[in-house]
C-alpha cells in the first residue's frame, strides 16, 4: 500500500515527528495520523482496515484520539468521515476527552477552519455542550474572539447554562466561572446551596469572586441558615473575604433596619465575627440609619468599636451617636479626658476650643453618660436650649437656617424636633453653602427624604449635595458594588410607586446618568425600577460595562439575560474607559461572550463614538481595515458615507487598503470602492483614481 501524500504545516510536521520516534507507536498509528492531518479518507480507509486495535483506543500525544486530531487539525472530511463509517466507535469517540480535558467538540469549536455543519454531529446530548461551554470559556490559550465564536455557536444549540456552572464547579475551572456567571448562570444561588449542604469543595469553588460571595451572604442571612453562613465565612474559604463579609453585614442592617425578624440579630452576629479590619465608613452609616441591634452587636467587639466612637463624635455626627447611646454604648474614659483636656486648655476663641464645645453639646443632646463634664458648660448648653425652645414658632425657620450656617449640629436638631421645618432649609440651602446639608444629615435627616423633596421642588444645588454625600461614603470603600441601597436608586424606586413620571423624567438624566443604579436593579432583580430607568433611555450597555469593570458579574449577566444591554455596543464603549487595568479585562470578558471588534467599530461609527472608535482603530489596526472594506462594499447609501467618514478620521489604515485595491487589479468594484473613500476626503483615494485616468 502507498504511503499517504500529504501536505500538511509544520506544526502537523513536528506531531508527526515526535508520533514516528515513539517505539511503543507502530508505523501504522503514525501513518493513520498522517492521514487524518492531511484530511485524506482513502489513506485512512485502507489504513483501519490493516490496524487491528479498536480505532476508538489510538491514543497519541496529550492523550489525542483520531477525532481529537481530525477537530484539531480542521480536517473536515476524516471528522466526518469517522463519525458516519464508524457507528460502533461514535459515542466513545465523541466523548473521549485528552489529557487537558478537551473534547472532540471542544477541539472543533476552537478551532475556526473546521465547517460549522461538523458540529452538530459532535453534539450527542445537552450535557456535552454544557461540558464544552464550560471547557471553552476556561481555555487559557486562545484568543478571546474565538472563544466568543464558539460560545455563540454553543448558545445557538440550547446549551444549560447552569449545567456548565456544575461542570466548571466541578473541575474548578474559575475563568469558566466567571463567565459563566456574566452569561447568566445563578452562582450565588448554587454557591449558598453549597454551603447549606456543607459540600467545602463547591463552596471553595465559588468563592473566588467576591460579587458572587457578598450576593450568597445575603442570601443565607435573609434565609438565616446559620451553618451556611458559618461556611461561607470559614478562613480556609476565604479569607481574603473579609470585607465582603463586612459589607454584607451592612447590606442586612440597612435591608432589616425597621422591620428585622427576630433571626435577624443572630445572623449579623455571625457575620461580625469574620469582620477583621477598620470599617468606619460602614459602620458610621448603620449607626445614622438607626440600627440598634446592629450596632450592638458591633459593640461586642469592643476593641473596634471604642476606636470609632471618638471619630463619630467628632464627625459631629448627631445621628449616628443617637444610635451608639441607645445601643447602650458608653464613651471611652479616655476619650473623656482628652476631650476636658482640649477644652480645659484651648485658648478662647480658637477652633480647638469650639470644637470641643460642639462636642460637649452633641454628647448632652444623645444624654451620654460624661462623668467628667464641667458642671458648668451642662448649664450653659441647658440655658441654650431652652433659649432655643422658647423661639416663636414664626422664627423657627431662620433660626434653624442660622444653626445650619454655625455647624451647630445639636441646636439643628433641637429647632427640627421643636418644630422647624428642614424642608423650608433645603430651599434656602439651595443658593448658599452645600455644607449645610450635611449639617442636615448629621442632624438626622433622612438621606432619601431629603432627596425625595429636593427632586420634587427641584432644587438642582442640593440634589447634587445629597448624591455627592452618598458618593463619598461609597468611595470609603473598598468593594462599592456591595452598598445595598443607593440613595438615587431609594428615591427613583419611590417616584415609581408615587407614579411621579415626571419628576422621574428630570432626575435623569439632569442629576443621575442612571448606569450605577440600572446596575443596582439587576443585582437585586428589581424589574419595576430596570424598566423605569431603561424607559428614561438610561444606557444599558454603559450599565453592563459599569457592573463588569466594578466586579458584578451576576448583575451583568442579569442585564443581558433582560436584554437591556447589548454586548457589541458595550464593547465599543469599553474603548472609551480610560484606566487601562480595567479596560483589557472588560474587553476580554466581552470578547469571550461573543462580542465582535468589527461590529464594536461599526456601533462607534454609528453613534459617531470619535474617541472609542480612534481607541480600537489604534490597539487594532487590521479591524480599521476591515472596516473600509465593509463600508465602501455595495449597498452604497448615504448612512454607510457617514459611518465611513468617521472610520477615516478615526485613523483607519487607508494607505493599505488603497495599495492593496491597485495591486488587485482596476475592476470595476475596486474603482468603486477608491471613489467612495475619495468622496470623503481620502488623499490617496483621489490620487490613484486621478493616475489611472479613470471615468466613473
Amino acid at each position: 500500500m502507498r504511503a499517504p501524500a500529504v501536505n500538511v504545516s509544520s506544526q502537523a510536521a513536528s506531531f508527526l515527528d515526535n508520533v514516528n520516534a515513539d517505539p511503543e507507536h507502530r508505523p501504522t498509528k503514525g501513518l493513520i495520523l498522517a492521514a487524518i492531518i492531511g484530511d485524506e479518507v482513502p489513506d485512512l480507509t485502507a489504513l483501519i482496515e490493516r490496524h487491528s486495535d479498536d480505532l476508538a483506543q489510538i491514543r497519541y500525544e496529550r492523550g489525542l484520539t483520531v477525532l481529537h486530531v481530525a477537530t484539531d487539525h480542521g480536517s473536515n472530511s476524516i471528522a466526518r468521515h469517522l463519525l458516519s463509517e464508524h457507528p460502533d466507535t461514535v459515542k466513545e469517540l465523541i466523548n473521549a476527552r485528552d489529557d487537558t480535558g478537551r473534547t472532540p467538540l471542544v477541539c472543533a469549536l476552537l478551532n475556526p477552519e473546521n465547517d460549522p455543519d461538523l458540529l452538530p454531529l459532535l453534539q450527542l446530548d445537552e450535557a456535552q455542550n454544557s461540558y464544552a461551554l464550560a471547557r471553552v470559556l476556561q481555555q487559557d490559550d486562545v484568543s478571546a474572539e474565538i472563544k466568543g465564536k464558539a460560545v455563540q455557536r454553543l448558545t445557538k444549540s440550547g446549551v444549560n447554562i447552569t449545567q456548565a456552572l456544575d461542570v466548571a464547579v466541578e473541575h474548578q475551572w474559575r475563568t469558566a466561572i466567571r463567565l459563566l456567571t456574566v452569561l447568566g448562570a445563578p452562582s450565588s444561588e448554587v454557591l449558598s446551596a453549597a454551603a447549606i449542604a456543607g459540600d467545602r469543595k463547591k463552596v471553595q469553588a465559588l468563592s473566588s469572586e467576591p460579587s458572587i460571595v457578598a450576593a450568597a451572604l445575603v442570601k443565607l442571612a435573609s434565609a438565616n441558615q446559620s451553618d451556611g453562613l458559618t461556611l461561607l465565612c470559614a478562613p480556609d474559604i476565604g479569607p481574603a473575604h473579609a470585607r465582603v463579609v463586612a459589607h454584607a453585614f451592612c447590606h442586612i442592617a440597612e435591608d432589616f433596619r425597621s422591620d428585622a425578624p427576630s433571626t435577624m440579630p443572630g445572623t449579623m452576629a455571625k457575620l461580625v465575627q469574620c469582620i477583621t479590619h477598620t470599617m468606619y465608613p460602614e459602620f458610621a452609616r448603620i449607626a445614622a440609619l438607626g440600627n440598634i441591634d446592629a450596632i450592638k452587636i458591633l459593640a461586642e467587639a469592643k476593641a473596634l468599636f471604642a476606636l470609632k466612637i471618638e471619630k463619630i463624635i467628632c464627625d459631629g455626627n448627631l445621628a449616628a451617636m443617637r444610635t451608639l447611646v441607645a445601643a447602650g454604648a458608653t464613651v471611652p474614659i479616655e476619650t473623656q479626658e482628652n476631650l476636658l483636656a482640649l477644652y480645659t486648655n484651648a485658648p478662647p476663641g480658637t477652633p480647638q476650643l469650639r470644637a470641643a464645645w460642639q462636642n460637649y453639646k452633641l454628647l448632652y443632646a444623645v444624654e451620654a453618660d460624661i462623668s467628667n463634664m464641667p458642671q458648668h458648660v451642662r448649664e450653659k448648653i441647658s440655658r441654650e436650649i431652652a433659649t432655643l425652645r422658647a423661639h416663636p414658632s414664626a422664627q423657627l425657620d431662620k433660626a434653624l437656617i442660622n444653626v445650619i450656617n454655625l455647624k451647630e449640629v445639636a441646636q439643628v436638631k433641637t429647632l427640627i424636633d421643636r418644630g422647624a421645618k428642614w424642608e423650608n432649609a433645603l430651599t434656602a440651602l439651595n443658593s448658599g453653602d452645600m455644607t449645610g446639608v450635611q449639617v442636615l444629615l448629621h442632624a438626622g435627616v433622612d438621606a432619601t427624604q431629603a432627596l425625595c423633596y429636593a427632586v420634587r421642588n427641584r432644587l438642582m444645588a442640593v440634589a447634587t449635595a445629597l448624591i455627592e454625600a452618598d458618593a463619598r461614603y461609597v468611595r470609603h470603600l473598598d468593594a462599592a458594588p456591595y452598598v445595598s441601597h443607593p440613595i438615587v436608586a431609594r428615591v427613583i424606586i419611590d417616584l415609581i410607586q408615587k407614579k411621579d413620571d415626571a419628576f422621574m423624567q428630570w432626575f435623569i438624566p439632569t442629576l443621575s446618568n442612571g448606569t450605577n443604579e440600572l446596575v443596582y436593579a439587576a443585582r437585586m432583580k428589581h424589574v419595576p425600577l430596570a424598566q423605569t430607568l431603561i424607559n428614561l433611555r438610561v444606557n444599558g450597555s454603559a450599565a453592563l460595562i459599569h457592573a463588569l469593570a466594578t466586579g458584578e458579574y451576576e448583575a451583568a449577566g442579569q442585564l443581558i439575560s433582560w436584554g437591556y444591554a447589548d454586548v457589541d455596543t458595550a464593547l465599543m464603549l469599553s474603548f472609551r474607559l480610560e484606566q487601562p487595568q480595567i479596560q483589557a479585562p472588560v474587553q476580554c470578558i466581552l470578547q469571550s461572550l461573543g462580542g465582535h471588534l468589527s461590529i464594536a467599530l461599526l456601533r462607534a461609527a454609528e453613534s459617531w463614538q470619535i474617541d472609542a472608535a480612534k481607541n480600537l482603530i489604534a490597539r487594532h489596526p487590521e479591524i480599521g481595515r476591515s472596516a473600509l472594506m465593509e463600508l465602501t462594499g455595495d449597498d452604497w447609501s448615504v448612512l454607510k458615507l457617514l459611518r465611513l467618514r468617521v472610520v477615516v478620521n478615526s485613523g483607519a489604515d487607508t494607505k493599505t487598503v488603497i495599495a492593496d485595491l491597485i495591486r488587485n487589479g482596476m475592476t470595476v468594484s475596486n474603482k468603486r470602492r477608491l471613489q467612495r473613500l475619495a468622496d470623503v476626503g481620502v488623499t490617496e483615494a483621489q490620487e490613484a483614481l486621478a493616475g489611472h485616468f479613470l471615468t466613473l
